[in-house]
């Protein structure tokens, strides 16, 4: 059987164990909030430029 010592000690661990986890989780969230947001930042240059050349496609027509 366990002391008290013993099981808080194993209560300690445990609670330990757990926080580090979550801080990790916190800083994979975080990473991923900051991926997606790079992501969305490169897909809105992706269609700036691709207006671009259809503009500039469609002045080339019109000049024909």
């Amino acid at each position: 059987m366990l002391t008290y010592n013993q099981r808080a000690e194993e209560q300690s661990a445990t609670i330990h164990m757990l926080q580090k986890e979550l801080e990790e989780l916190k800083e994979y969230q975080q990473h991923q909030v900051r991926q997606a947001q790079e992501d969305r930042d490169e897909l809105q240059i992706y269609r700036d430029r691709c207006m671009k050349l259809e503009a500039e496609h469609e002045l080339r027509q019109a000049e024909v």
